[in-house]
């Protein structure tokens, strides 16, 4: 199941949401890959990761890597790759072969690059936003339903899954945090689809600026239970059962005399290059 995280709004936990969803799903036995699709690249400073992979393109920017935790593996780079290309790709080549591979694909995707966030969400059959409880997020959501309303046209089976609120304050003024409860109430009693009964609660590491910190894997309990909770959500939603299959191993980039081995098979030539 390939889902993207999407939403017109900077800053509202596109790739918190994406990276300690993916966590929580590999934590109930299913493997997972999270795509970094946005291009400023945030999860290139993701704790853990590690500092090899399988590069997946010719010029060495999309790379398959793998994290700390058992289950959950990221490529990193596709969001730069996406930018850099002269026309949109018709598809992600190497990458899009181990999709397959995986029971869960998430897309983090950035709203300062449509073009990008289009093409991640043009790949998914599923499509999941967080909203922050602020007043601007939801100033966003007419224009973000256009996009998908859009997007549905050309690829009728996408379904967008709905919101997740996001408590991204500790406290924010009481009119403002009432007027989200209630326009979040509305939304849900006339599109009980976009209804979810987990959301993610404050916690303040998860504000840390990644370019300071590198971004991290959600610690205090109540957060941590709260991604656990929406991920059976997402699955039993779906009916996608978490699988005890162990993930694919990522191969180790072959030492510079098997690179340069290879390149006398290529070209058929005997001598040293």
């Amino acid at each position: 199941m390939k889902v993207a995280i999407a939403d017109l709004y900077a800053q509202s936990g596109k790739t918190t949401l994406a990276l300690n969803l993916g966590a929580a799903l590999a934590e109930s036995g299913a493997t997972v890959l999270v795509v970094d699709a946005d291009p400023r690249g945030q999860l290139d400073g993701l704790d853990g990761l590690s500092d090899s992979g399988t590069v997946l393109d010719r010029r060495s920017i999309q790379m398959l890597r793998a994290t700390s935790l058992q289950g959950l593996q990221v490529v990193t780079g596709t969001g730069r790759w996406l930018t850099q290309a002269s026309t949109p790709p018709s598809d992600l080549g190497t990458l899009q072969a181990w999709f397959p591979k995986f029971d869960w694909v998430l897309f983090d995707t950035s709203a300062q690059n449509r073009t990008a966030m289009e093409y991640s969400i043009g790949l998914s059959d599923y499509v999941l936003s967080p909203l922050p409880m602020e007043a601007e997020a939801f100033r966003h959501t007419p224009d973000f339903l256009r996009l998908l309303t859009t997007a549905q046209v050309a690829q009728p089976t996408l379904i967008f899954g709905g919101f997740v609120p996001y408590h991204r304050q500790p406290a924010i003024a009481a009119g403002e945090q009432a007027t989200a409860r209630e326009t979040l109430t509305v939304m849900s009693h006339e599109f009980p689809q976009v209804a979810w009964q987990s959301s993610i609660p404050f916690d303040p590491a998860l504000l840390r600026p990644a370019s300071e910190t590198g971004f991290t894997f959600a610690h205090s309990a109540n957060v941590h239970t709260a991604f656990a909770a929406l991920a059976t959500e997402l699955a039993d939603r779906l009916g996608v059962a978490a699988a005890a299959a162990r993930p694919p191993v990522i191969p180790e980039p072959p030492p510079p005399v098997q690179h340069r081995r290879w390149w006398q098979r290529l070209v058929g030539r005997r001598h040293a290059v």
